[in-house]
């Protein structure tokens, strides 16, 4: 028994190392800066849990100068941290609302004017019916997205309809098929037999989805993307499994985050928007990646009868 205690103390303190070896250093600092001292001190359990402590260190001399002994006083404020990052996300938030209103004017004055010119071509009966209907559509839809910057702001009401998520999933595959195609990417998808009802808003999905395969191929230079789902618990349960580059751990747990973005000439919005969409649906996305291995996106909707 004395072994096995042995055993589960020393692989708390090999887990604790970093974060004791950190104290011995702020220790050394308040000793040599010879007055009360106040730091930041945080550590994660072993259940994944990060803790921070708001720390004041008093050093205790003898009438030598010599040292005598160190008061620590720490206080949990881990909860308060939470709160100052989640104010702090509300904030950014706040400012792309803002920045919203002017980038969606600028955009739809020149789509008003390319939209009169594909009006004038389907009036040209050299010019394919077929592509012409894909643009028109992808023009639509490219105002409509402008519009969907300002859900960031505030609440829009919308009407919600029931669609058929399949048909979301055959039109984002024909839509980013072409992209896919040019980098010698294969779009693999699991297409239902019968459709899956789903109440939202059909647009709004379909940016969730081109969004997150378009993130799996930019990931890419060759290989295959799945494209897959499966009813469980009365909800739709759509995965994207791609063979990129991976997200490292320290990364992972920081998508979503306003401006935060791998990309180098991304801005950090295309899934800060799609959370949003997802959440307003009563859905759930969930991310799992491995460095040059490949990520794992699963997005949830329940389904209606």
């Amino acid at each position: 028994m004395l072994g096995r205690r042995t055993g589960i103390w020393e692989s708390w303190c090999l887990f604790f190392k970093d974060a004791f070896d950190y104290c011995v250093d702020s220790d050394e600092e308040s000793w040599k800066a010879e007055q009360v001292t106040r730091c930041e001190e945080g550590f994660y359990l072993p259940n994944g849990e990060f803790k921070t402590f708001d720390v004041i260190k008093v050093p205790l001399f003898h009438s030598n100068h010599e040292r005598k002994g160190l008061v620590i006083i720490g206080r949990d404020i881990s909860q308060q941290k939470i709160a100052e990052e989640m104010l702090l996300r509300k904030e950014k938030l706040s400012v792309v609302g803002e920045l919203a209103a002017g980038i969606a004017h600028e955009i739809r004055n020149p789509l008003t004017s390319i939209k009169g010119f594909i009006q004038l071509l389907e009036e040209n009966e050299h010019v394919s019916g077929q592509y012409l209907t894909v643009m028109s559509s992808e023009m639509d839809r490219i105002n409509q997205i402008v519009g969907e910057l300002l859900i960031l702001s505030k609440p829009q009401m919308r009407e919600y309809e029931s669609f058929d998520m399949s048909e979301v999933l055959r039109y984002v595959v024909k839509v980013m098929g072409h992209e896919a195609l040019l980098k010698g990417i294969t779009l693999n998808i699991q297409l239902p037999s019968s459709p899956i009802h789903v109440f939202g808003d059909k647009n709004q999905c379909i940016q969730v989805f081109i969004n997150i395969i378009k993130n799996a191929i930019e990931s890419m230079n060759e290989g295959e993307i799945d494209v897959d789902w499966k009813l469980r618990n009365e909800s739709v349960h759509i995965t994207i499994l791609d063979q990129g580059t991976g997200i490292p751990p320290d990364r992972l747990k920081r998508l979503g985050e306003p401006f935060f973005t791998l990309k180098e000439k991304g801005m950090g919005l295309g899934l800060t928007i799609s959370q949003k969409i997802i959440e307003d649906h009563k859905g759930s996305l969930h991310i799992d990646s491995e460095v040059n291995k490949g990520t794992k996106v699963e997005v949830t909707f329940p389904v209606t009868n």
